[in-house]
């Protein structure tokens, strides 16, 4: 093609700035263009801003709103807390309990109890409690789900309150699930943050990382409900690629939801991580076993942390952790 060809395919700057002209004005000022290639280029719109001489009083009422966003943004506390800080002075362990279910006719309710007794006497036993501490089937969708429930949703709340009274101070942090946020969903209300507030517990909603300082030693932990990657095969496998491809390091890995307990060691650029996927009290779901998932158990996967020494001892059992523990600090 010659350049006189050429140069008649492009759009010059000043061409493109004259795009919103009426077809009669814009062929007076560029004859060259022919009607079709002006109507085909003011459709894509490319290269030249769209003309509007907006009215004064709208573009005061545009300015007026950014701005009222902008202080309402700052008003509005969300409570979630996407890192945080918690130290700890003596070696200890950490139990990563989630997916409790509260009021769940598969529910037990009794292991549940136990564990919690386990985790409130023991000393030097924390535990980070994640999501879905309440089965809270409310969405219309999920109707027939709704009927495996003992009880409804209201005291569903009550009972995870009497959860955390039983807990006391043994709880770092508290962490949102599906079923719990099916609230903020329907009301545009997060009540498990207001829960965490008034018992003034950190709350890091559906994932965070927890700086955890124990003694003079730094874990990171970073957890989330549900993340992707996730492989019946292979339960670990999310929790690797949330390494790679998440938001930080860490050196504990946890994620929940699949109510398959499971803990692994792995090895990362020189470094010992923990890769945790937590179990369920739920542990007869006919929701889930419509859909082919079965294999739940409640087994607490638990990290034994070392405050002299940066050292992780896993235990895919929180008794098993617990007796280590004791046995441990009854050396030193």
């Amino acid at each position: 093609m010659e350049l006189g060809g050429i140069l008649a395919t492009l759009w010059m700057p000043e061409e493109l700035s004259d795009l919103h002209l009426p077809w009669e004005e814009f062929h007076a000022v560029h004859p060259r263009r022919t009607r079709e290639s002006w109507s085909c280029r003011r459709k894509t719109r490319r290269g030249g801003p769209a003309k509007y001489n907006a009215k004064p009083e709208d573009v005061a009422r545009a300015e007026k709103l950014w701005e009222l966003m902008s202080q309402m943004q700052e008003l509005v506390d969300t409570k979630i807390a996407t890192e945080v800080n918690v130290a700890l002075p003596n070696t200890c362990a950490i139990a990563f309990l989630s997916d409790a279910h509260i009021g769940g006719i598969g529910t037990d309710h009794k292991a549940l109890l136990r564990d919690i007794d386990i985790i409130a006497t023991t000393p030097d036993l924390y535990v980070y409690l994640g999501g879905d501490a309440i089965d809270n089937f409310i969405l219309p969708k999920l109707m027939n789900a709704s009927r495996e429930q003992m009880i409804n949703v209201a005291p569903q709340w009550k009972l995870l309150e009497d959860i955390l009274r039983r807990l006391g101070d043994k709880v770092i942090c508290v962490g949102d699930g599906n079923h719990t946020a099916w609230t903020q969903q329907l009301a545009g209300f997060d009540y498990l943050a207001e829960i965490c507030s008034k018992w003034n517990l950190i709350y890091t909603g559906e994932g965070g990382l927890c700086n955890l300082t124990i003694g003079n030693q730094l874990y990171r932990i970073f957890r989330h409900h549900k993340f992707r990657f996730s492989s019946y095969m292979h339960l670990s496998h999310t929790v690797l690629k949330m390494w790679e491809t998440g938001p930080c390091d860490f050196d504990i890995g946890c994620v929940e939801h699949h109510h398959r307990p499971h803990i692994e060691e792995f090895w990362k650029h020189g470094k010992y991580k923990i890769a945790i996927r937590t179990g369920s009290y739920k542990i007869n779901d006919a929701y889930a076993n419509s859909h082919g998932f079965y294999g739940a158990s409640s087994l607490v996967p638990t990290v034994v942390l070392n405050n002299d020494k940066f050292k992780m001892t896993p235990f895919l059992d929180m008794n098993d952790a617990s007796l280590f523990l004791k046995a441990t600090n009854a050396t030193t």
